[in-house]
């Protein structure tokens, strides 16, 4: 009965398709749109989210646990991303990865908006 529906497709862990119109979209009041593309929760499966950062948007992130790693790659737009006293400004195709058990901040000084693919590892 549940063939080729939705919760039949969830199922099986190994082969997992997300349409562009599904995801949860977490937004925050300074102008960041964050849709979940992949969740992990299994062993070594990244979470994966596609970044949307309204001109003028600085968001500030809270340290990760330990050994937690960011992996930025923008798509379009110029980002900014700080972590303690280290900054990378990155264009469309550029990619930064860092330690993000440590507090970061990612920042759009353009005036059009940035999207970026985020994916985090944990040890």
């Amino acid at each position: 009965l549940l063939e080729h529906t939705l919760l039949s497709e969830a199922a099986d862990p190994t082969f997992r398709v997300q349409r562009a119109d599904r995801g949860r979209v977490i937004s925050t009041p300074g102008g960041l749109k964050s849709r979940a593309l992949s969740t992990g929760g299994r062993a070594g499966t990244p979470e994966v989210y596609d970044l949307t950062l309204d001109p003028g948007t600085r968001e500030i992130a809270d340290a990760h646990a330990a050994e937690t790693f960011e992996h930025i790659i923008v798509t379009a737009g110029q980002l900014r991303v700080e972590v303690g006293e280290k900054a990378a400004e990155l264009g469309p195709g550029d990619s930064y990865t860092f330690q993000a058990d440590a507090p970061h901040a990612y920042e759009n000084r353009a005036p059009q908006p940035v999207r970026a693919l985020l994916i985090m590892t944990y040890r």
